[in-house]
């Protein structure tokens, strides 16, 4: 936000995109290149025309060269499960979820399978997991613990 003469003047993610981008020295269709889209696409994150998910917004940073924050302007715009899998996973639940959904069912069904069995060895197990109604709680890796 910028104050001019008592009056705030909100600057959206998309114009913040428009000049980190400008910035970085970057037209929309360099910028969209480097993300493996079109141009058009840049336009519309600039122009608001399209619903940015976090995990996408990272990746234009990554691809300018600053930080998330410096292109958001409303984290609170964003729903609380995205906002969680941000911070805590790193944005790659969206990410994956992103993927999964351009694959067909078939593939669907084997990338389900694929995590039932990661989740059966106990070094891919997550231990922000809950454990499932009729599994026991995991112990804490004797790795973590303090001495």
């Amino acid at each position: 936000m910028i104050s001019f003469r008592n009056e705030v003047i909100r600057v959206t993610t998309g114009e913040k995109i428009r000049q980190a981008r400008k910035e970085a020295g970057l037209t929309q269709k360099e910028l969209g290149e480097k993300l493996k889209v079109s141009q058009a696409a840049i336009a519309q994150y600039e122009n608001e025309k399209s619903n940015l998910q976090l995990h996408t917004i990272r990746k234009i940073a990554d691809a300018l060269d600053c930080s998330v924050n410096t292109l958001i302007d409303d984290w609170s715009a964003y729903p609380l499960d995205e906002r969680k899998d941000f911070f805590l996973y790193g944005g790659k639940i969206a990410s994956i979820s992103s993927n999964v959904k351009q694959l067909t069912f078939e593939a669907m069904n084997k990338v389900e399978e694929y995590t039932k069995d990661l989740l059966e060895i106990p070094k891919y197990r997550n231990s922000l997991t809950e454990p499932g109604p009729d599994e026991p709680p995991q112990e804490p890796d004797s790795s973590d613990t303090p001495k």
